[in-house]
């Protein structure tokens, strides 16, 4: 049976606020493992402490280890009013005619048609003043949508007046530029999007996590990204990749383990709580995902090796790609799939993941692996021996029935 709103609630934990790792370890791969695997009962789960250089000891020849190679777009941006108070907008994703989707912080201060000019320059530190030859102009809150669509971006501390969505459009303006009093779309000055991750490169701030605490620092702008990450093209790191180091992979590659990587684009929806429609459609936040054909291929051929999914992006887009047809399809995809226990993960033998927010989708999604009970158990454990949770936290590799043995 279905998991209900109100079952959510068997999927909290009670997690210290000091066990949310706010910074990354000193030496990316010096993170804890908590190799977890199924238990002679439910709710009792075989439990190792390891650390994640261990974890190559776990392959042999034939694996497949597959990952989410997306990067990070820095697509934080403080914005400038025409009265010189300052604004923050993440930016989501792009919309037909030049306008992209915005995540804006004081959104109920802005006026239909206002200009928005960069906070600084790119030879500015973070949060100086300055002028750019890029503005954004002010348009308006988008139409009220099913929370299920594409485009119901969620605030994420629920506040009312301090979070929201908007659509801005980049557009040539001098600087000091005032409202557009016609309210006339100008024209788009980010042509390509190159030309727009171009200036969120220069000028936008790596788009940590908010249970950070936070802002963001020079550090983040290499500890949250995986160092195989390839294509800006995500507003959040798949932060299981973040453990991994060059010579760990070059290390699981000698024990004959092949490495390979799809993209799946991960969207602010992954920090939204779930909700009653969530769970009415059997559906969640719509994210792409792309598969090569010689991955696809690889995934199709019987008698291969154990498969290993590195995170729950991974796994969400393996997942979703196998069940809309007979085999695996390469190409450019979409999904809004929702799995949760009584749903069981069919793609791989194993994943590696971090430790999760309490009651959210990517703990019921884990518990597809294993059992609710025996992923509960394992987090008991790892509050028990004070393991680092989130984004910048441990690992866990989560074992199918045969995989750790």
């Amino acid at each position: 049976m279905k998991t209900t709103p109100d079952e959510s609630a068997s999927y909290h934990f009670d997690l210290p606020e000091r066990l949310i790792a706010a910074y990354p370890p000193a030496q990316r791969g010096d993170s804890r493992l908590l190799v977890v695997q199924p238990g002679p009962t439910p709710g009792n789960p075989r439990l190792r402490d390891l650390r994640f250089a261990d974890l190559p000891r776990f392959f042999r020849p034939g694996d497949l280890l597959i990952s989410n190679d997306t990067r990070v777009s820095h697509r934080r941006v403080r914005l400038r009013r025409s009265t010189g108070a300052n604004i923050e907008a993440l930016f989501l994703n792009p919309l037909p005619g030049g306008d992209w989707l915005c995540l804006v912080r004081g959104l109920k201060k802005l006026r239909p048609g206002e200009i928005l000019q960069p906070a600084r320059t790119a030879a500015e530190p973070p949060g100086a003043p300055g002028s750019n030859p890029i503005g954004f102009q002010f348009l308006a809150t988008p139409p009220a949508v099913s929370e299920s669509s594409a485009h119901a971006i969620l605030s994420v501390s629920g506040s009312s007046d301090a979070e929201g969505n908007a659509v801005l459009r980049a557009v040539h303006a001098p600087a000091g530029s005032t409202a557009n009093e016609s309210n006339a779309p100008l024209p788009s000055a980010w042509e390509t999007g190159l030309a727009a991750e171009t200036f969120f490169q220069e000028l936008g701030e790596v788009p940590i996590p908010p249970y950070l605490g936070r802002r963001s620092e020079d550090l983040d702008r290499d500890r949250y990204q995986t160092v195989y990450a390839r294509n800006p093209a995500s507003v959040a790191a798949p932060t299981a990749g973040l453990h991994f180091t060059d010579t760990i992979i070059e290390e699981i590659k000698q024990t004959g383990a092949a490495f390979e990587s799809l993209e799946l684009r991960i969207g602010y929806g992954t920090f939204a709580p779930l909700t009653e429609e969530r769970f009415r459609t059997n559906r969640l936040h719509s994210e792409q995902y792309s598969i090569s054909l010689a991955l696809a291929e690889r995934l199709n051929q019987p008698g291969q090796g154990r498969r290993i999914a590195v995170g729950t992006t991974t796994l969400r887009a393996l997942e979703a790609n196998r069940r809309a047809g007979p085999e695996f399809t390469p190409g450019t995809h979409a999904t809004d799939l929702f799995l949760r226990p009584p749903d069981r993960i069919t793609t791989v033998d194993a994943l590696i993941t971090n430790f999760h927010l309490p009651g959210s989708s990517l703990l019921m999604l884990v518990a597809c692996m294993l059992d609710r009970d025996d992923v509960l158990a394992a987090y008991r454990h790892a509050v028990q021996q004070e393991y680092r949770f989130f984004s910048y936290g441990d690992a866990m590799l989560v074992c199918g029935p045969a995989f750790c043995s």
